[in-house]
């Protein structure tokens, strides 16, 4: 397990520092599941589940804290949901979300966090062209926090947010016919189908 780990100064406790090491064993073991929900004809997504189990052990032993050696095993899972509902006149919503329950990063308990997108689509020019408007953490719930647990003589808590919170348009065109796409993959089929049929002969 090789991750940031804080320490502090022996010269001075009130100093701390970040710092990469390689702390000891981890032992990862993963599940993951993905199902599509069809709900109905104008009503479709999917799910994704992820569980794992961590465990390592490290030592954190230092000339006044001997003997910190730490057993530690933890249970965590990650969730992300997207769900498509086609409305009349060539418009959709789409909801989007992600949750992760309490983990660990490196030597930090991280607390819970998620987000959910909205986005809205319409279709133009007979379904050539789409317009897309999608509003991002729209419950302003992406930050992060955490706490350390593993430095001898320090205890921290931390958090912080990004510009999750966004509002983006996108506009696309297919040029070309879909027709004459169709056309040469049923040529292509026939082609195929005739090269069989000769080789059997």
């Amino acid at each position: 397990m090789f991750t940031q780990v804080l320490k502090t100064d022996p010269r001075d406790t009130r100093a701390t520092y970040i710092t990469n090491e390689n702390l000891a064993d981890q032992k990862n073991y993963t599940l993951s599941v993905n199902l599509p929900t069809p709900i109905a004809k104008w009503w479709e997504g999917f799910v994704s589940l992820t569980g794992f189990r961590s465990h390592f052990e490290a030592d954190f032993s230092t000339p006044e804290t001997p003997d910190f050696i730490v057993d530690q095993s933890f249970n965590a899972f990650n969730a992300y949901s997207e769900q498509t509902i086609k409305l009349p006149k060539g418009f959709s919503v789409q909801v989007s979300g992600w949750y992760n329950s309490r983990a660990f990063w490196g030597t930090l308990r991280s607390t819970p966090q998620g987000a959910m997108d909205l986005g809205i689509q319409k279709k133009l020019f007979d379904g050539k062209g789409e317009v897309r408007l999608r509003f991002g953490d729209i419950l302003h719930t992406a930050g992060w926090g955490g706490e350390n647990l593993f430095t001898p003589g320090l205890k921290m808590t931390a958090n912080g947010r990004w510009e999750s919170r966004t509002v983006t348009m996108n506009f696309s065109y297919r040029f070309g016919s879909s027709e004459v796409k169709a056309a040469r993959q049923r040529k292509t089929g026939l082609e195929d189908e005739n090269k069989r049929v000769k080789g059997r002969g």
